[in-house]
């Protein structure tokens, strides 16, 4: 599925953050598992949620141009929701991961859930909740630290 995205952070604490964003689907690709009824009827529907990290995380990568951050516990994880469905992480034992690359070529912002709540759709859990936001021109990003804010994708 392809979206717009809105992205606004609320701070909770001085080191946590939760970002909520809004998004309206503008393309669904099902070829994958083919397992999405009327597909098509989602374009132009409104997607709402949040994802939840903390500020003080370690970057797990050593390369200068890219930042990965873990998160096992809650209350990190992110959720999303559509009118008729809705995933999320585990709140039992999430698994959150943060990339931030920062390239002359292009920057990218990642969020990707894993270690979710059982599919509304797809028989089994959702494998992977995943939004990412690029910049082909390389100026959105100027490192790879960990932002308190997304960055303006």
């Amino acid at each position: 599925m392809d979206a717009a995205v809105l992205l606004a952070p609320s701070v909770c604490v001085a080191e946590q953050i939760t970002v909520n964003f809004l998004a309206v689907i503008t393309f669904v690709d099902d070829s994958y598992c083919q397992c999405i009824p009327n597909e098509g009827d989602l374009v132009g529907d409104t997607l709402w949620g949040s994802y939840t990290y903390d500020t003080d995380s370690l970057d797990l990568d050593p390369a200068s141009s890219r930042g990965l951050y873990g998160y096992r516990s809650a209350p990190y994880g992110i959720e999303i929701h559509h009118e008729l469905y809705s995933w999320g992480s585990n709140p039992v034992d999430p698994s959150l991961w943060i990339e931030v690359q920062d390239s002359t070529a292009w920057d990218r912002y990642d969020v990707e859930g894993w270690k979710n709540l059982p599919d509304p759709i797809y028989p089994g859990p959702t494998q992977l909740i995943t939004i990412t936001l690029f910049d082909f021109a390389g100026n959105a990003i100027s490192s790879d630290t960990l932002p308190n804010v997304p960055p303006n994708l």
